[in-house]
């Protein structure tokens, strides 16, 4: 049986997030990639071969009040032209996405502590809704065989639709890389 938000105690919650948080660590490291998270106040990297890399203090960032949680002092909402946020959560860890999923409604918790969510009719990924900008740079560089482009203009169109959108919105956001590793 499902538990709603207001059967839940913290225990509950913070023992079902870190389950979910164990869970997806282990997997990350048996695919061979690092995990990166918190100790002690100290951000640390852990390695598939079981050594630990200490990366420094974890340090506030100065930000504006209405972002919080810690991030990349090099970005923020406004670097990306977001303007008009009512709320940005910056890398949040599982408790605190549990708690906000919950808190609003959005999920449950099943028996064994996963999070459930009922996505609706939309569910998985849209591939079919996925555009690369095509100019100078990704033209020879991109292999378009299967993959759809845009202009540089549709894209500025679409963009700027998307921070329209956002004014007035709560965002969770994470600091994350993607693409090839260049070494």
């Amino acid at each position: 049986m499902a538990k709603t938000v207001n059967d839940l105690t913290w225990d509950d919650l913070e023992g079902a997030a870190r389950q979910a948080w164990g869970e997806a660590a282990r997997r990350t490291l048996d695919a061979g990639l690092p995990v990166t998270g918190s100790r002690n106040g100290r951000l640390v990297r852990r390695y598939p071969d079981g050594t630990i890399e200490d990366l420094g203090p974890v340090s506030p960032v100065r930000q504006p009040r209405f972002e919080t949680g810690v991030r990349n002092n090099g970005f923020g909402a406004d670097k990306f032209g977001l303007k008009k946020l009512k709320q940005v959560h910056w890398n949040l860890g599982a408790p605190q996405l549990y708690q906000y999923s919950l808190t609003a409604g959005e999920a449950v918790l099943s028996a064994d502590g996963a999070l459930c969510a009922d996505t609706g009719e939309f569910t998985g990924r849209s591939p079919k809704d996925k555009f690369t900008v095509r100019d100078a740079t990704t033209d020879k560089k991109m292999w378009w065989a299967g993959n759809q482009s845009i202009t540089a203009e549709q894209f500025e169109t679409l963009y700027q639709d998307f921070l329209k959108h956002a004014e007035g919105k709560k965002l969770f956001a994470q600091d994350l890389y993607g693409g090839a590793d260049p070494a």
